[in-house]
């Protein structure tokens, strides 16, 4: 109540406790806060103290807070940690930027307006592409995946600009062929594979033809290209005089 202009704590991740023991009625201007081990009473208070609020990192909340986020009217951005034997329910928000830790996903209980995804030690359950026609930005890191999953997801999100997966997926070159050659990936500005064995030079110089943003490609240590090949290609970039970057590591 000292900083009546404050808009944003990030750090101290028990607020919520500290809000039911403010004096009602009171209405801040935080526009991002966090929090931990959240109850339905602890969200009731963040959401008559926070009305404004846009940007949200609960970890260990109880399932029953996350019935209440639909109130927070002008929230854009959720961060949940929190393993849940089933899944999350977020249809009804309105969200741009979502993240999910140690969670059961399936993509009915995601909301339509998500332009950036980002699912950490997820189980990945009735992933539907068609619900996704807003992605900008896919990440999937230590989420067993499959290229049936991923496949249709690059066909129909026309608007993807960034896809990083860090486990490994059998993608091949006939595969990226048949995306460009329906004019997919238009928009892909970085692509991280960390592990794309079936993915060769072919590949590299299809993205760098076809991708006219495109500006990081990696990790090629995990693709079927060596470092003589990404010597080759370092030379392109710099004969075209491209802005697109290689990540390679030559200790591997």
């Amino acid at each position: 109540m000292r900083l009546p202009n404050l808009k944003e704590l990030r750090t101290y991740q028990n607020i919520g406790k500290v809000l039911l023991d403010l004096p009602k009625p009171y209405v801040s201007k935080l526009k991002v806060i966090g929090d931990y081990d959240t109850s339905q009473s602890q969200m009731e208070a963040i959401i008559g103290v926070c009305p404004h609020l846009e940007e949200l990192s609960l970890e260990d909340p109880e399932k029953k807070s996350l019935i209440l986020l639909e109130e927070l009217r002008h929230l854009k951005k959720l961060k949940i940690s929190q393993v849940f034997p089933d899944n999350i329910r977020l249809r009804t928000l309105t969200l741009t930027t979502l993240q999910l830790n140690n969670s059961i996903v399936n993509s009915d209980d995601l909301c339509l307006t998500m332009e950036n995804l980002i699912l950490v030690s997820c189980q990945l359950r009735g992933f539907q592409e068609s619900r996704f026609r807003n992605l900008r930005m896919l990440e999937l890191i230590d989420c067993d995946v499959e290229k049936s999953q991923i496949l249709p997801l690059l066909y129909y999100c026309d608007l993807i600009q960034r896809l990083a997966l860090s486990n490994e997926i059998n993608l091949t070159d006939k595969d990226l062929k048949d995306l460009c050659d329906k004019q997919k990936l238009k928009y892909l500005e970085e692509l991280w594979l960390t592990l794309a064995k079936h993915l060769t030079i072919d590949s590299v110089i299809l993205l760098m033809n076809h991708c006219d943003r495109l500006i990081e490609l990696g990790t090629l240590n995990g693709w079927d290209v060596d470092n003589v090949e990404v010597n080759y290609l370092r030379c392109l970039v710099r004969l075209s005089n491209m802005k697109l970057n290689f990540l390679y590591f030559q200790c591997f």
